[in-house]
C-alpha cells in the first residue's frame, strides 16, 4: 500500500476570489457555502493570498458590530480582497506525503494549506479535510455532507485562464 498523499485527501474544487473583489464577495460566498479559507487567485490562476473569514472578521467589521447591516454591508463594499489578505502563504505540492502537510499545519496552527502544482492553485487542503478521512476510518461513524456541499462536483463559473471569466467568486477545478 502506497503512503496517504497531500493529493488524497485535498479538495480539488476550491472557491476562490480575486484581489480585486469587494468584502461583500467575500462574507457572501463564505456565509453561502460555508468555507472559511478562500485563495485569492491572479488573472493567470497563480495564488497571490489567502484570506480567512477570521481576517475579515478582525480586519474590516470589527468596530461595525453597532452599525445596521446596510452600513455593514457598505463597509465592506468599499474594501477589497487585496487590503486584508495574506500575501506570505504556505503552500503545499499535491505529491507530497500527506503526514508533512499535517506536521505543518500543526506545527503553525494553519487551518490550511493551498496546493499548487507548477505554480497554480490546484487544491486545498484544510482541516475538515482530516476530519472527514478519519471519520471514514471509524467503523459505523457515518456523517452527512452540507447539502450544498454533496461532494465533488463542478460548479465552475469560469477558469482563471479563461478571459471572459467573472472576476467574482468562482469554484475551479484543479
Amino acid at each position: 500500500m502506497r503512503p496517504l498523499l497531500v493529493r488524497d485527501l485535498m479538495t480539488e474544487e476550491v472557491f476562490t476570489l480575486g484581489p480585486q473583489d469587494d468584502l461583500t464577495a467575500l462574507y457572501d460566498l463564505a456565509d453561502a457555502e460555508h468555507i472559511r479559507h478562500i485563495p485569492v487567485v491572479g488573472k493567470e490562476g497563480e495564488l497571490e493570498g489567502l484570506v480567512t473569514h477570521r481576517d475579515l472578521l478582525r480586519s474590516a467589521l470589527s468596530g461595525t458590530a453597532g452599525l445596521p447591516l446596510s452600513l455593514q454591508r457598505e463597509t465592506l463594499r468599499r474594501r477589497t480582497v487585496r487590503e486584508i489578505m495574506i500575501t506570505a502563504v504556505e503552500t503545499i505540492g499535491p505529491e507530497r506525503p500527506i503526514g508533512d502537510a499535517a506536521q505543518i499545519m500543526l506545527d503553525n496552527k494553519y487551518g490550511c494549506l493551498p496546493v499548487l502544482e507548477e505554480g497554480r492553485l490546484v487544491g486545498i487542503l484544510t482541516e475538515a479535510d482530516f476530519v472527514k478521512c478519519l471519520v471514514g476510518m471509524i467503523p459505523g461513524v457515518h456523517v452527512t455532507l452540507h447539502a450544498e456541499h454533496p461532494g465533488p462536483s463542478v460548479r465552475d463559473r469560469g477558469g482563471p485562464g479563461d478571459p471572459a471569466a467573472p472576476r467574482t467568486p468562482r469554484r475551479k477545478s484543479g
